[in-house]
């Protein structure tokens, strides 16, 4: 069993893409776990459309998906991947919550699923990350 902590990029595609849907429906056909943190939920609740949208998704997320906390050590994990962002010549690559999300990630084991190109650079920079696009690049929006 794998853990794949799901992006943001991925949960506001969710409810417009059969690809992006068929593909978390095989994820947990397989028996792996879907995983959010504080980050994938606050950025999930900014990009709520109403007070309404913001309550029901945020519940579904914290009913459905394992919880993973931060925590000291992820914090040093946050330095160590933008250090090794600017050690790449990427330093400004990937932004600061994908920085976060992806420590958050490393700090659990767990891969980061999603639909956002920041993350190739924390893997190319970071080999304790991993990443998994969704569906392959460019094939869906």
């Amino acid at each position: 069993m794998s853990r794949y902590l799901v992006d943001n990029s991925i949960l506001q595609r969710l409810p417009r893409s059969s690809e992006v849907r068929s593909a978390l429906t095989a994820i947990l056909d397989a028996e792996h776990e879907l995983c959010c943190c504080a980050l994938t939920l606050d950025e999930f609740a900014f990009s709520a459309r109403s007070a309404t949208e913001h309550a029901e998704g945020s519940r579904r997320l914290r009913t459905s998906f394992l919880y993973l906390p931060n925590s000291p050590h992820t914090e040093q994990i946050v330095i160590d991947i933008r250090t090794a962002l600017w050690q790449a010549g990427k330093g400004r690559a990937a932004g600061v919550i994908d920085v976060a999300i992806a420590a958050t990630a490393v700090s659990f084991g767990a891969a980061v699923l999603h639909y956002d190109s920041d993350f190739d650079h924390i893997v190319d920079a970071y080999p304790q990350f991993t990443a998994q696009w969704v569906v392959p690049r460019g094939s869906i929006d």
